[in-house]
């Protein structure tokens, strides 16, 4: 029985968060998701969330009334940790970093 060989896709090392994101979570829509973020990498967010997300549906990391990131679902799985949760890789695209701005609102570990 041959085991599949896991094809590791980052680009970047992940870092630790407190559990507090710098800003807001929303929908396309503007509702706010109720999401707790696990980790940071310069493009990436991991998050965990009841909310059901598509893979690439849009959200949007806002920080203040002039600015918001866009981030993109790439990934999801079941989170095993907590019930009813599930885990989900978000992505922004161009030169923003996110682990800059999470270190910027104190947010790392």
């Amino acid at each position: 029985m041959a085991l599949a060989l896991f094809k590791e896709r980052r680009m970047s090392i992940r870092k630790q968060l407190t559990g507090l994101l710098p800003g807001k979570l929303v929908d396309e829509n503007g509702k706010t998701l109720n999401a707790e973020p696990v980790d940071v990498s310069e493009h990436g967010l991991g998050i965990v969330t009841q909310s059901r997300l598509e893979e690439g549906e849009e959200l949007y990391l806002v920080l203040s009334k002039e600015r918001s990131i866009r981030l993109k679902v790439v990934w999801s799985s079941e989170d095993f940790t907590k019930n009813d949760l599930t885990r989900y890789g978000l992505q922004c695209s161009g030169d923003i970093n996110l682990e800059e701005i999470f270190i910027q609102y104190m947010c790392l570990k």
